[in-house]
C-alpha cells in the first residue's frame, strides 16, 4: 500500500491527507453467485474514510477480509466486516454502482431508502449521500434527484464527488487504454467500456459550474469541506517504527531490517520459478 507515502507526502506539501477506499459491499461476502437483484458478480461500490489514526486500522481489517473472505471477482465487506470495524470510520452511498443507485435506477425506491437509512444508522451518522456533477448522464441525473429527495426524507447530508479517475483532462487518453488492458479488449471494440464523461479532477471554479450545471445546490459543496474537518491527521501516530518485531533475531543479523532483507529474498528465490536473479534492489 502506498498510504504511508501518500499521508507523508501530503504533509511535507502542506495538504491534509484524507484516508479511504473504495470499497465493494455485498448482501453476503461468501455468496458466489447471482444476488437478490440478479448480479452475476454481486458487488456495490461503496466509499470509506478514515477520520483518524483509529478509522486507518479500521479500513486495513476491512480491506483485508475483504480479500481474505469476501473475494470473488472483487474483494468484498458485508454488513457483518463492516459492523465489526465502524471505529473512526465514516462513509458516502457512493457513485451509479452503489446498492442505493442500483435500486434507484430499478424503479425500486423503497428498497434504495431502506439500504441509505441502514448503512445511516450503522455509521452512526457519518453516512453521507453522494451526488455527481455529470450533467450529460442521464443516469446520473436521475439518482441526483432521488438522492436530493431521500436526503430530506432520511435527513442525511448531501456532497459532492468528482468521480476522478485520473489528474488532467488530457490524460483520459491514458486512462482510456488502461481500461482495455485491465478488460482484455481493443481500443476499437464498440462493445467496450468507456467513459463518456469527463474523469479529471475539477478546480473549485469547475466543481461549482458542473454543480449547477447538474441542479446540485451549493449545500452539497459546504457539506463535502465538512467532511474534510472531521478528519484528525494523526495517521500513523502509534507506530514510529514500522519494521516487523522478531522475537529471536538470528545472531548473524546485526538487526531488524538486515533480517527482514534475507527473509523476503529467501522468499523470493521460493517462490519465483526463473532464472532471474533476484537482489535487494527487488526488495
Amino acid at each position: 500500500s502506498g498510504v504511508y507515502e501518500f499521508v507523508k507526502t501530503a504533509r511535507k506539501n502542506n495538504i491534509k491527507p484524507i484516508v479511504g477506499i473504495e470499497t465493494y459491499w455485498a448482501f453476503d461476502r461468501k455468496l458466489k453467485g447471482k444476488d437478490e437483484l440478479g448480479s452475476a458478480r454481486p458487488s456495490y461500490h461503496m466509499i470509506l474514510f478514515a477520520r483518524d489514526n483509529i478509522g486507518l486500522k479500521s479500513l486495513n481489517r476491512i480491506n483485508s477480509l475483504s480479500w481474505k473472505e469476501g473475494f470473488y471477482f472483487s474483494p468484498r465487506a458485508d454488513n457483518e466486516v463492516l459492523s465489526s470495524n465502524l471505529e473512526g470510520v465514516m462513509a458516502t452511498s457512493a457513485c451509479l454502482g452503489s446498492i442505493s443507485s442500483q435500486y434507484f435506477l430499478r424503479g425500486e425506491y423503497d428498497k434504495a431508502i431502506y439500504w441509505l437509512t441502514y448503512f445511516k444508522e450503522l455509521f452512526n451518522g457519518n453516512f453521507f449521500l453522494e451526488l455527481q456533477p455529470h450533467p450529460d448522464m442521464e443516469e446520473q441525473r436521475q439518482v441526483n434527484s432521488l438522492l436530493l429527495k431521500a436526503s430530506k426524507e432520511i435527513d442525511a447530508p448531501i456532497i459532492v464527488t468528482g468521480d476522478s479517475h485520473y489528474l488532467d483532462c488530457c490524460d483520459s487518453s491514458y486512462h482510456d487504454h488502461l481500461l482495455c488492458v485491465s478488460m482484455n479488449k481493443k481500443l476499437d471494440d464498440p462493445t467496450r467500456m468507456r467513459f463518456t464523461w469527463d474523469a479529471s479532477i475539477p478546480t473549485y471554479s469547475d466543481l461549482v459550474k458542473r454543480c449547477s450545471d447538474s441542479d446540485i445546490p451549493e449545500e452539497a459543496i459546504s457539506n463535502t469541506r465538512y467532511v474534510s474537518n472531521l478528519v484528525t491527521d494523526d495517521y500513523f501516530s502509534d507506530v514510529m517504527n514500522r519494521w516487523p518485531t522478531f522475537k529471536k533475531l538470528p545472531l548473524e543479523f546485526p538487526n531488524t531490517y538486515e533480517f527482514l532483507v534475507s527473509e523476503c529474498l529467501r522468499g523470493f528465490k521460493d517462490r519465483i520459478v526463473t532464472g532471474k536473479q533476484i537482489g535487494r534492489a527487488h526488495v
